[in-house]
């Protein structure tokens, strides 16, 4: 294995979008994929890496056990929208 950037090749993203254009965590994820792992672990204000992984927060929301339950369920549906989203996207490519 070696530490130099993976390439990915051009792919055509058949297929609707999903709302609003690409989810910023997509531009994350490809950002990422153009990153060298490090040869040791390595701890940044984005996030955790090392040889072969890096591991980071795509997004966040606040604490939800103050929330009123109504919020928490309606936030919690957002996330799993977003993360549907997003996982759309990727499996196209």
């Amino acid at each position: 294995m070696t530490n130099e950037p993976r390439r990915a090749a051009p792919v055509a993203r058949p297929g609707p979008e999903p709302p609003g254009g690409p989810p910023a965590a997509l531009t994350t994820l490809d950002a990422l994929c153009a990153r060298p792992f490090p040869e040791q672990r390595e701890h940044t204000a984005v996030g955790t890496s090392g040889p072969g992984f890096h591991l980071i927060r795509l997004w966040a929301g606040g604490p939800l056990w103050d929330a009123d339950p109504a919020d928490a369920a309606a936030a919690r549906e957002r996330c799993v929208d977003e993360l549907a989203a997003l996982v759309a996207v990727v499996s196209l490519r």
